[in-house]
């Protein structure tokens, strides 16, 4: 026992060692997770491989751009089929975005509906007549007394005496359901030498709601001039954005596409641009202003008379239409009402009766009623537009009695300004 001392600790040593060596090869090492040594390199191989899978999914599949130049159209099934099968690193993002894609597919039919509902409108018949004679004078009416309540808030650009060979002036007597020239301003039809087509009635329509959308947006929305120094102001006043064309450019199933000729001062034309992009009457079709331009007006020697220098502005309008076929534009037979404000009793001219006897009194050319002592004497017919004999809306109506303007004088062969 003394002879094994010196050695004891070489002896425990070596005990230990042993069953270290046995527990090596008998029990296996494990980590935090409790995996062995061979678990996490498998782990970890399979890793690598996915890396591997992924980086070559990243790079895209051999000929196809890369992600960062690939859109995909939540709407074309081929395409969210080849998103999910080919470009998601993991499946674990399939259910989400098909998720995301049924919800998307359910808001669509609310969108369309709710939009369809808002078009409606612009299809909403004006007569409710097969006759082409009531119906033309119906419409004739309709769009004077559009044309008639702008001019009363000086919300629409007459054109001057002799402009485009015409010799309409600013009467308040002039007839709106029969002057071409005026008619012309608003991209409204006015007859000729005959009347309208039935096939024609649905686009006149929509084109005559439309322009109700625009001359409200112009009549509720006046800027009040302010003081400046270059242009004092010693009465405050309101004015609005004056109409002065509107050309057709194209219709769609889903829109229609006009460009928008407006004057006045720059206040003014752009409370009419914003106003005619409000949505927040759900019952009225939106309105989108796509482009625009501004101008300055060029004047004649004394024509500028106002404070605040008018401008000439062009806005190219999209009018959303989302009615889809004609059978569900004309399932709706509720005959439309105006939208634009209008007293008759304060506009005469605007005749809302079918055309009475012709009288004997010569017509005056251009549109216009001449007043008390002017040739033809009160009460006499309205001459026929450019282009056409008298008939509905041209001849006839209640009888006027309207005084000459201030500075104006009847002279041979038609008033003069």
């Amino acid at each position: 026992m003394n002879k094994a001392k010196p050695f004891l600790f070489w002896i425990i040593a070596g005990a230990i060692i042993l069953v270290e060596l046995v527990l090596l090869i008998f029990i296996s090492p494990t980590g935090e997770s409790g995996n062995s040594p061979q678990d996490v390199k498998g782990n970890l191989d399979r890793q690598s491989q996915k890396l591997s899978v992924l980086h070559a999914k990243a790079l895209g599949p051999k000929g196809q751009p890369t992600p960062a130049l690939r859109v995909f159209d939540a709407e074309d099934p081929a395409d969210i089929k080849d998103l999910t099968s080919l470009w998601l690193p993991t499946p674990q993002w399939k259910k989400p975005l098909e998720d995301h894609v049924a919800l998307y597919n359910q808001q669509l039919p609310a969108i369309s509906s709710y939009l369809t509902g808002r078009s409606v409108f612009l299809h909403q018949p004006i007569a409710d007549t097969s006759d082409k004679f009531s119906w033309y004078e119906t419409y004739a009416r309709l769009t004077g007394q559009v044309l008639q309540a702008l001019h009363e808030k000086a919300a629409l650009a007459m054109p001057s005496a002799g402009s485009g060979g015409s010799n309409i002036v600013d009467f308040t007597a002039l007839d709106f359901t029969s002057a071409d020239a005026v008619r012309r301003i608003a991209g409204f039809y006015t007859k000729g030498t005959s009347l309208p087509d039935p096939s024609e009635y649905p686009a006149l329509t929509l084109r005559y709601h439309v322009v109700e959308l625009i001359a409200l947006a112009l009549l509720e929305n006046p800027a009040t001039n302010k003081e400046t120094p270059i242009a004092p102001v010693k009465t405050q006043h309101e004015e609005r954005a004056a109409l002065a064309g509107v050309e057709w450019k194209s219709q769609s199933d889903t829109a229609i596409s006009l460009v928008l000729t407006l004057h006045g001062p720059i206040s003014a034309l752009l409370a009419a641009e914003a106003a005619l992009e409000q949505i927040h009457d759900g019952t009225k079709p939106i309105i989108v202003v796509t482009g625009g331009s501004l101008a300055r007006k060029t004047y004649n020697t004394g024509e500028r008379t106002g404070s605040a220098e008018d401008l000439v502005a062009k806005l190219s309008l999209e009018v959303l239409d989302f009615n889809p076929g004609e059978g569900e534009r004309t399932a709706s037979r509720d005959i439309a009402q105006p939208i634009v404000p209008f007293t008759p009793s304060a506009a005469a001219a605007v005749p809302a009766s079918p055309a009475q006897a012709p009288s004997t009194t010569p017509p005056v050319p251009g549109g216009i009623r001449p007043g008390p002592g002017q040739q033809g004497g009160p009460g006499a017919p309205v001459g026929p537009g450019p282009g056409g004999p008298p008939g509905p809306g041209n001849a006839g109506g209640p009888p006027r009695n309207e005084a000459m303007p201030p500075g104006q004088q009847a002279a041979p062969g038609g008033p003069q300004q």
